[in-house]
């Protein structure tokens, strides 16, 4: 029995019914560290370097979301934290 790379993937999140399209729990299986791996891994595998960026496009979101996702009292000082601990790099004007 092979292993499913993308676990977190499912039909209903990759073709949602209208319903399901505002569903954040399959935004997030679709925006996930499986589907990213996957597609690094199939991009590396089959030679598909169009994945590859999809990939690098999936981590900025990854990042992100875990960035905005911060639950704390001081929202200011959560994401500027998240953010240095993350190494991501912002200009504040």
């Amino acid at each position: 029995m092979p292993l499913k790379k993308a676990h977190r993937l499912t039909v209903s999140a990759l073709h949602p019914k209208s319903v399901e399209k505002t569903s954040v729990q399959l935004a997030v299986s679709v925006f996930s560290e499986s589907a990213r791996d996957a597609l690094e891994f199939y991009s590396a595998k089959e030679g598909r370097t169009t994945w590859k960026g999809t990939a690098a496009f999936l981590s900025l979101i990854i990042k992100l979301w875990n960035v905005l996702n911060v639950k704390t009292r001081n929202i200011t000082v959560g994401i500027f934290h998240t953010l240095y601990r993350l190494q991501i790099s912002i200009y504040v004007m």
